[in-house]
């Protein structure tokens, strides 16, 4: 279940939101719930208000990667920039960077720069048992 509401990712996004065309931020708000939710496995006794304010940045997020936010533009010239890179992940955008910030785990910062690098976790196995050569054959 979702922690935060449209409304406060509204309020969190400001004039970066489209009220012109009031795109429904329910997708943005349920995979951050997704993300949100792994932090709170991280936490010993989760605080709620503190993941319901990282998930609130973290929909902010996703929705300024869909509807990207202009850091510069020019009607004259008809240009214009764009900010953060979606190369960056969840530093990409001044939203990303702050549910990192409020993330005393470090999960969602750790998670960006896998993704970011390709990198997984992965299980390791180590042999506690004898070499080959010094185990007891059986049949």
């Amino acid at each position: 279940m979702a922690r935060t509401t449209s409304i406060a990712v509204q309020r969190v996004l400001g004039d970066h939101y489209d009220t012109q065309h009031q795109p429904a931020l329910d997708p943005f708000i349920k995979t951050a719930n997704l993300l949100v939710n792994q932090v709170a496995l991280q936490l010993s006794s989760p605080d709620t208000a503190t993941l319901a304010e990282i998930e609130c940045y973290l929909a902010a997020h996703f929705y300024a990667h869909a509807d990207q936010i202009t850091q510069s533009k020019n009607t004259g010239g008809a240009s214009g920039s764009f900010q953060g890179q979606t190369a960056m992940v969840l530093m990409g955008t001044q939203y990303g960077q702050t549910a990192c910030m409020l993330d005393s785990t470090g999960y969602l910062a750790k998670r960006s720069k896998e993704v970011e690098t390709g990198q997984r976790r992965m299980a390791t196995i180590s042999w506690l048992g004898e070499d080959p050569d010094n185990q007891t054959p059986y049949q």
